[in-house]
């Protein structure tokens, strides 16, 4: 949510168009993150479906909130 990039994506770009360039990012993220919680990111890149699934539930948040920024 603090990238300003993604937040210009989000503007400027249909949600699937944005949805594609979301998944790269949050998988570029999650990795990142995995230090703060590694138990829950070791099961989420073990099981792509379980990554799938929570891409799933975040992206229409992510995409309403950076395209009220």
């Amino acid at each position: 949510m603090a990238d300003d990039r993604l937040v210009d994506l989000a503007k400027n770009n249909s949600q699937s168009t944005f949805e594609r360039i979301f998944e790269q990012k949050f998988k570029d993220i999650a990795a990142q993150r995995y230090e703060q919680n590694e138990e829950f990111f070791v099961k989420m890149f073990k099981d792509e479906m379980f990554m799938n699934e929570v891409m799933k539930l975040l992206f229409p948040e992510v995409y309403k909130k950076l395209r009220e920024k």
